[in-house]
């Protein structure tokens, strides 16, 4: 399947809380389908119920005398669809892409391209038409004509009759554009295609009458003269006799939220182009280190503020949750968690289902009476009424914070023991992060 997939940003709003980041944005995708002569498909991704379609059908043939493929009679263009359709989750879309018609210029008969388009044949050995182009569609719940939702006509093939004039009409819009007849519409050419039946035929005394086009397919050029074949579409144009065949209607179906038609603008292959709002990347997430605490009398450590939550997640695309499988929350914020160990793991999920995932191992050491830590370092006495002993803490940076996360003292110690005196600070929980270059410790103190 030939499928580029071309994924912006188009709006970041970052929104920064403390240590916790939470990007919000919207991403637009678009998927090109480009022809490749067989059914593709596309699956409505998560969350997504609306997408933008922007379609044409396939252009129509060149015609001939002999093997000069005759460019100044001018073959219709494809025509374009530009809609909003209404889409559910996990939907299956079939994706036709119509095929350009042939040219003329091998002394031969020209074939309709894939999708609908109408065949040419020669006149008097000499004279070839053009073929007509195929339609592009989507369809829903089906692959059958009946099952389109979205059409573009196809253009159809040019004639060879007079010098010039013998176009062939243009692909698209609710009525398919007629072909020309040396500059005229005087029923030799081709008729586009309806919403409620085939353009008809061209018809000339005296030769095979141009063939009228059908649901989804055009009309056959006349079969002894170099008439236009019909471009394929909702329904299809006629064929013409020798001259331009009519191109194919396009088509919206109830489930079209809103859509603009255009008749032409494409001479080549068909396209279609389906761009939506929506999320394929993962978030991300960054848990803190491994943390190793001590219990207090309680035989409990109570989580400080945000020193177990994640320090930053976020997601280019959509708002995004966070939850641990400790608690089954959003925060380990004031937890009360018993002497062991734990692997705790974080998981974000985004708006449309995508998740990452991180961990940590905590550590929470039984609780002996005088805290004990480190290398020795013990604080005591605790619980106290503001006077804390610190022996064997030389070399550490100490952070004292209360119950929210808030910083009350910050110093670096430079002797085995220490005191600290937080009297002027109101009774409740506090504590004491012990950091070195190796070691960051978290040390639970109550002052009473």
């Amino acid at each position: 399947m030939k499928k580029e997939i071309l994924k912006f940003s188009l709006v970041f709003i970052v929104l920064m809380f403390f240590i916790n980041s939470i990007v919000i944005s919207q991403c637009t995708y678009t998927d090109t389908y480009s022809f490749t002569g067989d059914v593709q498909t596309w699956t409505v991704p998560y969350g997504v119920t609306e997408i933008t379609v922007d379609m044409y059908g396939a252009g129509g043939g060149y015609s001939a005398i002999g093997s000069t493929v005759m460019r100044i009679q001018i073959p219709g263009e494809g025509g374009r669809l530009e809609a909003v359709l209404a889409v559910t989750p996990g939907q299956i879309l079939n994706i036709y892409i119509g095929g350009r018609g042939e040219d003329a210029g091998t002394y031969s008969n020209t074939i309709g391209g894939w999708n609908g388009g109408g065949n040419a044949y020669n006149g008097a050995g000499l004279y070839f038409g053009g073929a007509g182009g195929g339609a592009s569609d989507i369809r829903v719940d089906g692959t059958a004509l009946e099952d389109r939702v979205l059409v573009a006509g196809g253009g159809a093939g040019a004639a060879y009759d007079c010098e010039t004039g013998d176009d062939g009409g243009n692909g698209g819009d609710l009525i398919g554009e007629d072909g020309l007849a040396c500059g005229s519409v005087n029923g030799w050419n081709g008729y586009g295609g309806t919403q409620v039946a085939g353009g008809a035929g061209g018809v000339m005394g005296g030769y095979d009458s141009g063939e009228p086009g059908t649901l989804g397919v055009g009309g056959e050029g006349g079969n002894d003269n170099s008439g236009g074949g019909g471009g394929g579409g909702y329904y299809g144009g006629g064929g013409g006799c020798w001259s331009g065949g009519g191109g194919g209607s396009s088509y919206t179906s109830t489930a079209v939220i809103s859509y603009t038609h255009t008749q032409g603008g494409n001479p080549d292959d068909g396209i279609i182009i389906i761009t939506y709002l929506g999320d394929n990347e993962d978030p991300t997430i960054t848990c803190t280190g491994d943390q190793e605490v001590d219990a207090d009398v309680t035989g409990y450590y109570t989580v400080a503020g945000t020193e177990f939550d994640p320090t930053e997640y976020n997601d280019i695309c959509s708002d995004a949750t966070i939850e641990n499988d400790y608690n089954n929350s959003a925060t380990l914020a004031g937890e009360d968690i018993p002497a062991g160990t734990y692997t705790i793991t974080w998981t974000v999920t985004d708006t449309y289902s995508n998740t990452a995932d991180c961990s940590f191992e905590l550590i929470v050491n039984e609780y002996v009476g005088i805290n004990r830590g480190y290398s020795g370092i013990s604080i005591y006495p605790n619980p106290s009424s503001g006077v804390f002993n610190i022996t064997n803490a030389d070399g550490y940076k100490l952070t004292v914070t209360d119950i929210t996360g808030k910083i009350v003292e910050q110093f670096s110690i430079d002797s085995k023991q220490y005191l600290i005196n937080i009297n002027e600070q109101a009774n409740g929980i506090y504590f004491i992060k012990f950091q070195n270059s190796e070691i960051v410790k978290t040390v639970k103190i109550i002052k009473e």
